[in-house]
């Protein structure tokens, strides 16, 4: 199998001093690899991806709720336990902790606005429970259960059509 196109795609900020270089495939890139995907797995394992495609359908929301706690929640609650191990606490900054101690040697009565030690303050408020002060819980909007919903039906048929295209033979 060929290696897939790709192409370089670079962030410039103030000259050339700050740039960021990362590598994307191209469209051709992508449809070898969806070629690749049909070829490799589709065919060889039919009965295998039929049988993950039903199972997603009846939860599809499943793989997005897992990237959202791999990529949010574990690494705010590390944040979070940090900054409450430092002193920053839901009801300020703990008497006699790192964070008092900063704060008295380096700004005493004042701490200004919108610096590191401020920022840390108000997201040390948070607290570990995750909850911001509001009491009402979010109830799905309805175009969302709908659209879930939606994606669902998608994975059934999809599951479906694996099975009898590429399932008997």
């Amino acid at each position: 199998m060929p290696p897939i196109q790709t192409r370089p795609v670079c962030i410039t900020a103030v000259a050339d001093a700050n740039r960021v270089c990362i590598t994307v495939p191209t469209m051709e890139g992508l449809k070898q690899a969806l070629i690749a995907f049909r070829r490799e797995v589709l065919m060889k394992y039919p009965y295998i991806c039929a049988a993950v495609l039903l199972l997603w359908s009846f939860y599809p929301q499943f793989p997005f709720q897992v990237l959202y706690f791999v990529f949010y929640v574990v690494p705010r609650s590390i944040i979070l336990g940090i900054l409450t191990c430092l002193g920053f606490e839901r009801g300020g900054v703990r008497s006699d902790s790192i964070a008092s101690r900063y704060q008295s040697q380096y700004y005493g009565g004042y701490t200004p606005g919108n610096g590191f030690f401020s920022r840390s303050q108000s997201y040390g408020a948070i607290g570990q429970d995750g909850s911001d002060g509001s009491t009402l819980a979010e109830q799905p909007h309805p175009i969302r259960r709908i659209f879930w919903r939606f994606i669902g039906w998608l994975l059934l048929y999809g599951s479906l059509v694996v099975l009898l295209k590429y399932g008997g033979q």
